[in-house]
């Protein structure tokens, strides 16, 4: 599947890449699966599995206008119930640390809910782009 967006988000898979130029499209050569981000600060390349399923959730957040999800809800959608849930935090807060160092901004934080304080959410800062 290849699906991009104006949004700054490239997602590639099965080795193509489309990359949106005002209203003409170009192909890049064939690569790895990767995600690339343009920000208002460079352009950043993501390539292991969990990064690239991350933004995918990610860019269909931002396509159906929210910046938030249930961070319980965000486990099942990338880890799909397999490991322990000791685990599945540890894999998910490296993965949010590594991506917020490598973009040079806090892009995802957590918070507790505002109407159930024991439950989290992951809220996603779009205004990098």
């Amino acid at each position: 599947c290849l699906e991009c967006c104006e949004t700054g988000f490239i997602l590639v898979s099965k080795g193509q890449a489309i990359v949106p130029e005002l209203t003409t499209f170009r192909w890049l050569p064939p690569l790895l699966p990767h995600v690339v981000i343009k920000t208002k600060n460079g352009q950043f390349s993501f390539s292991e599995k969990t990064e690239i399923d991350l933004f995918t959730i990610i860019l269909g957040l931002y396509n159906s206008g929210t910046d938030k999800i249930e961070l319980d809800r965000l486990d099942e959608l990338m880890f799909k119930g397999l490991g322990y849930k000791t685990h599945i935090t540890t894999r998910r807060n490296q993965l949010f640390d590594k991506i917020n160092n490598e973009l040079g901004h806090t892009f995802i934080r957590k918070q507790k809910s505002s109407s159930d304080k024991r439950r989290k959410i992951v809220v996603f800062d779009y205004s990098i782009f």
